[in-house]
């Protein structure tokens, strides 16, 4: 205790709970109480036994992790998405209909008196089917006009019908593209509230009640909430892609980031925290806590108790600040300068480059063939003027005098 609770955040590591020999044993523990009550648990012991220390990152709380890289938007992906997608297969059926009601209308209308659409029931009605067709997408391509007052009258109605109608069409593929790119965007869990996202939620989260009303399983946020079994599988689910983020105790997320060596990668740490800590004071037990647990349980609290009076004196002499800066960078695994130069871990191009090869080689083929054409169109040309002059030349002039 002299030391104060330094080396308990140095040595950052998951607890290791096993059954108590001797009453006077105590097993130490870095991480949220509520993480620390399931693993006495599962060791046998009860959750009530714990004794915890305050939390030592001041107002701790819930944090957003996603992914470091940022998600590449690839606009046929999503285009192919919107094609198969339910609104956009509505709106075609929609539009069908519409345009073959408008044909009825126009082949009645002027087909009495404009014989660019025929009078016969058929025809008429894919002429006038055509007219709609080419006058709703502002086409236009001029070969059929209305001659009549009320033709005319209903193609007005008719284009302005059109505007509408694309220009709902329109935003609906700028909204799919938004999504696609709205991973990107997300810099804290206020961006995540209402948009069509998956978030991932921790098992021991959705099963406590305190954050099962808190969340109601993303329902607060207006997201998809997954539940995931621990730390890990979110986020290998998170790395895979299957959710966008997930929510987790801060104590817990930068325990994960350290135990399993993320912080520690080669390129930097593939997760991130982004925005800032929330649900504080909602949520009991995400602190970040030094916990004790021992059948002797008033030496677990005499522990407690004396690592919140060294921390406290640490935080009045700001010894608490410096050390829990020096922990958290760490544990963050933020890409250091050098790592940012490595080209190892320099980020994919946006470009394309096998496409854009692919597309020069074609091009190039194509502009070789057209020139090589033009060449020898010219040249048969050539020899054909040369032939006809030099045919010429042999031939007798029947003009000459003899």
């Amino acid at each position: 205790l002299d030391a104060g609770p330094a080396p308990l955040l140095a040595a950052l590591a998951a607890p290791q709970l096993g059954s108590v020999q001797g009453a006077r044993r105590i097993v130490l523990g870095l991480q949220s109480s509520m993480q620390m009550g399931r693993e006495a648990e599962r060791a046998g012991q009860s959750p009530s036994d714990l004794a915890c220390s305050s939390s030592l990152l001041g107002s701790d709380g819930l944090v957003l992790v996603k992914r470091a890289a940022q998600a590449t938007v690839v606009i046929e992906t999503s285009i192919a998405f919107m094609v198969i997608s339910p609104a956009f297969v509505n709106f075609v059926a929609f539009c069908f209909f519409a345009v073959l009601i408008a044909g009825h209308v126009f082949w009645f209308v002027e087909s009495y008196q404009n014989p660019q659409f025929d009078a016969s029931y058929l025809l008429g009605v894919l002429d006038g089917s055509w007219f709609a067709m080419v006058t709703v997408t502002t086409v236009g391509y001029g070969d059929k006009a209305p001659a009549t007052l009320g033709g005319k009258a209903v193609t007005t109605i008719w284009m302005f019908f059109g505007i509408l109608a694309f220009g709902v069409f329109c935003s609906n593929i700028s909204a799919q593209l938004n999504l696609a790119n709205a991973e990107n965007s997300i810099q804290g869990v206020g961006d995540v509230k209402g948009k069509d996202l998956t978030l991932g939620l921790p098992k021991y989260l959705t099963e406590t009640a305190a954050v099962s009303s808190y969340f109601n399983m993303g329902k607060e946020l207006g997201v998809t909430g997954v539940a995931c079994k621990d730390l890990a599988d979110c986020a290998a689910m998170l790395q895979d892609k299957t959710i966008t983020a997930f929510v987790a105790p801060q104590a817990d997320v930068l325990s994960y980031f350290v135990t399993s060596g993320l912080s520690a990668a080669k390129c930097g740490n593939p997760l991130i925290i982004v925005g800032s800590v929330f649900g504080v004071g909602a949520v009991d037990g995400v602190g970040l806590r030094v916990c004790g647990l021992s059948r002797g349980v008033y030496l677990a609290r005499y522990l407690a108790a004396g690592l919140d009076s060294a921390f406290l004196a640490m935080q009045v002499d700001g010894t608490a600040a410096s050390l829990l800066s020096s922990y958290v960078a760490p544990a963050l695994g933020s890409p250091s300068s050098q790592q940012l130069a490595d080209p190892a871990c320099a980020a994919a191009s946006a470009y394309r480059t096998t496409q854009l090869i692919a597309f020069a080689v074609v091009l190039a083929f194509y502009v070789a063939v057209n020139l090589g054409a033009r060449w020898v169109r010219k040249v048969l040309a050539e020899r054909a003027v040369r032939r006809h002059l030099e045919t010429a030349a042999l031939q007798p002039d029947p003009d000459a005098p003899a």
